[in-house]
C-alpha cells in the first residue's frame, strides 16, 4: 500500500488572522475552509445563488 499524506490549509494562528465573527453573520454562508461554506439552509436559496458564485468565481482565481 502506497503512503498517502494529506495536506491541510494552515488555520489562522490568531485573532489578528481571522476575521471576526458577529451575531447577524449567522444567517449568511460562511467558508470554513478554501472551498467548503457552512451556513443556513436559507443561504443556499436561489436568491442568494450569485453570492455563491462571487465566492467560487473568487476562490479560481485566487
Amino acid at each position: 500500500m502506497e503512503d498517502v499524506k494529506l495536506e491541510f490549509p494552515s488555520l489562522p494562528q490568531g485573532k489578528e488572522d481571522a476575521e471576526e465573527w458577529t451575531y447577524p453573520m449567522r444567517r449568511e454562508m460562511q467558508e470554513i475552509l478554501p472551498g467548503l461554506f457552512l451556513g443556513p439552509y436559507s443561504s443556499a436559496m436561489k436568491s442568494k445563488v450569485s453570492e455563491f458564485r462571487k465566492s467560487s468565481e473568487e476562490l479560481l482565481n485566487s
